[in-house]
């Protein structure tokens, strides 16, 4: 349980030989501090609580209200809400989820990101832009939450070191009861950052849908820590859905390259994911050619482990897959490779799963 949500913090100016010590006690909103100034580095110690995993070194090498990225894109057709084509000095590493997109020649005033693929370049946003256009250049607010982040003082401090943890990007893993933290939005923020996906032990509950796309959106548990041959030893990097009073929207905990442009090759390595046993959603839907999941745990979906149909060489290996309502695993794809599981109890399905 993080519930104390302390962060403990240095803050050293470097132009003024000076240590300032700081301790907050609540949890921490990082872009509500009031951190500033070029060529600060700051050091945490822990992000909801300390050593939660979420520490690291945090550096300002910019003046104030420069913490943009800029480009230039297409929107056509009768989709106004995404954004292709883009091109220009774009850095992929500050767009996340929620990240604000302005434009004057489309139109657009701080509308948010709600899906993101630096690999086709493009961007989708929460409303409909108000004009189409070619070449049309806009801007994103390098504030992602993660990564980088803009205090009340506007300058843009980045992360230059990193353990590469979903606590990172603000999650808390204190499920579940009456007052555990969704992690929904930090954990998706996480797995479409570019950069490596190590997750750090906890419990973290979702409300929705968690998305992957390829090789880039690929997460893991901590190295050797997930499910053997025998189905005895679970993840340590458990994600859990709260369903309580039909909280929980979607068709799956995890759907595999199920986007537009999606190529395939997301995988997961020794992770937990735990439905509710209600047969309202699935465990983890597969669509893209190559997914992947190793050595993790899948408990609880209407089915655990859905190929949906239109990939090849989709895996799932030594998992323990166990508790689904309809079938345990159930696969529409062409290729499917399945070893070395422990398969168990599953439902009264009638495809691909023996009833256990």
């Amino acid at each position: 349980m993080k519930s104390s949500g302390w962060l403990v913090a240095l803050l050293c100016v470097v132009a003024v030989p000076a240590i300032a010590q700081y301790t907050e006690p609540t949890v921490p909103n990082l872009r509500s501090s009031s951190y500033g100034g070029s060529g600060v580095t700051i050091t945490l110690q822990g992000w909801n609580a300390a050593n939660d995993g979420g520490g690291g070194v945090l550096y300002s090498d910019s003046t104030a209200g420069t913490c943009t990225t800029s480009g230039n894109g297409t929107i056509s057709g009768s989709n106004l809400s995404l954004i292709t084509g883009i091109y220009g000095p774009f850095n992929w590493s500050d767009v996340a989820l929620n990240t604000l997109i302005n434009s004057t020649g489309f139109g657009i005033t701080n509308d948010r990101v709600v899906a993101f693929n630096a690999a086709s370049g493009t961007i989708t946003l929460s409303v409909a832009a108000a004009s189409s256009g070619s070449g049309v250049s806009f801007s994103a607010n390098g504030d992602n939450g993660g990564t980088s982040f803009v205090p009340t003082t506007s300058y843009c401090f980045h992360r230059v070191s990193q353990t590469y943890s979903q606590f990172e990007w603000g999650t808390y893993g204190d499920c579940c009861g009456i007052h555990a933290h969704p992690d929904t939005f930090p954990l998706q923020n996480w797995i479409n950052a570019p950069q490596s996906h190590i997750a750090v032990p906890g419990n973290f509950e979702i409300t929705a849908p968690l998305t992957c796309e390829g090789a880039i959106g690929s997460f893991s548990g901590p190295p050797r820590s997930g499910v053997n041959e025998t189905g005895i030893e679970l993840p340590l990097f458990m994600i859990t859905a709260n369903n309580s009073s039909g909280a929980f929207t979607g068709n799956a905990m995890l759907e595999m390259d199920n986007t537009a442009g999606a190529t395939g090759g997301c995988a997961i390595h020794n992770v937990g994911l735990i439905a509710d046993g209600s047969g309202n959603f699935d465990t983890v839907d597969a669509y893209g050619q190559a997914d992947l999941v190793d050595g993790s745990f899948l408990y609880g979906g209407n089915v655990n482990f859905h190929c949906m149909g239109a990939g090849e060489d989709v895996q799932l290996f030594d998992s323990f897959v166990t508790s689904s309502v309809n079938d345990d695993i159930d696969s529409n794809c062409p290729d499917f490779r399945v070893e070395r599981n422990v398969i168990a109890q599953a439902g009264s399905g009638a495809n691909n799963s023996a009833v256990g």
